[in-house]
């Protein structure tokens, strides 16, 4: 899952075409798009865009695709990169927590509507929320207005609504001993209970 990529085009210069498809990516002026690169011969379905990410016109849209679509062992996959500036704290606070707030229930209606499904899926990419950070909240009795990310995903809400952080484990390791990034990741992969049981 591919973040803050200018397209194809862009994306061909790390992933070179003759060994993968690049593609779903979404559609926006801005060069920081969403997409996926996917090993040659890999089956899969681009799914419309998630569009109300875009909760202020300056943010980004999901990518959704379907891997092994038609398949018994077909999963859904959505890649964010949500709001950034609320890396820690509750998502009441002022300023950029007010958009990502606003994101947060819309990624919980598109887990829902999986769940509903009895749908496999994960939802990955860069949260800009540091989650174990974010775990110290609830989410909230305002599924419109939740306090945490997580809470407010992994509510169990309808039923199998169940959430596993497969980087909980992973240690952050900045990019360079200059980084000044080091205060933990804000990327990570989320997978249904689901689809952790059928490994």
């Amino acid at each position: 899952a591919l973040q803050e990529v200018d397209g194809v085009g862009a994306a061909e210069q790390v992933f070179p075409a003759e060994r993968w498809n690049l593609v779903c990516f979404t559609s926006r002026a801005h060069p920081q798009k969403l997409g996926f690169a996917l090993p040659k011969g890999v089956p899969f379905q681009c799914n419309s865009q998630l569009s109300s990410l875009d909760v202020d016109g300056k943010s980004r849209a999901g990518a959704d695709i379907t891997l092994w679509p038609g398949s018994s062992h077909a999963v859904r996959v959505l890649n964010v990169h949500l709001k950034s500036g609320c890396f820690a704290g509750p998502l009441f606070k002022k300023g950029p927590c007010l958009a990502l707030r606003a994101q947060v229930p819309l990624v919980e209606t598109w887990i829902d509507q999986q769940v509903a499904a009895g749908q496999l899926f994960a939802v990955l990419g860069d949260f800009n929320r540091r989650m174990e950070k974010d775990a110290q909240y609830p989410a909230g009795s305002d599924e419109q207005a939740p306090t945490s990310m997580f809470a407010a995903w992994h509510d169990q809400r309808p039923a199998g609504a169940s959430l596993l952080r497969a980087t909980a484990l992973l240690a952050d390791e900045p990019c360079s001993p200059q980084s000044p990034y080091t205060q933990g990741a804000i990327d990570n992969v989320l997978v249904s209970a689901a689809l952790r049981a059928g490994f």
